[in-house]
């Protein structure tokens, strides 16, 4: 529904770090996330390069609220973002 660029970050290339980050958003009535949160880091980058991700999305769910009229109930929502490292360990 959202997207977003998620880069893999040089240093966990380096490191050869595969993992998921998971960040929480806060959703109000509207739809619109907010106070993105890390639930689970991966360190080596990932954690900031999930956090841009995740404003990424604040901002979509911000533009859609301004021409939808969607309604949701508050509450706390999951995303997960996932690296892959390429290179076998």
């Amino acid at each position: 529904m959202y997207t977003c660029t998620l880069t893999y970050p040089k240093k966990a290339k380096e490191n050869k770090v595969s993992g998921t980050v998971i960040i929480e958003f806060d959703r109000d009535s509207n739809c619109v996330f907010s106070n993105p949160k890390i639930i689970k880091g991966l360190g080596y980058g990932c954690d900031e390069e999930a956090l841009k991700a995740a404003n990424q999305i604040i901002n979509s769910t911000k533009k859609c609220a301004a021409k939808c009229k969607f309604k949701c109930e508050n509450g706390k929502i999951k995303q997960s973002f996932t690296f892959q490292s390429t290179e076998e360990k």
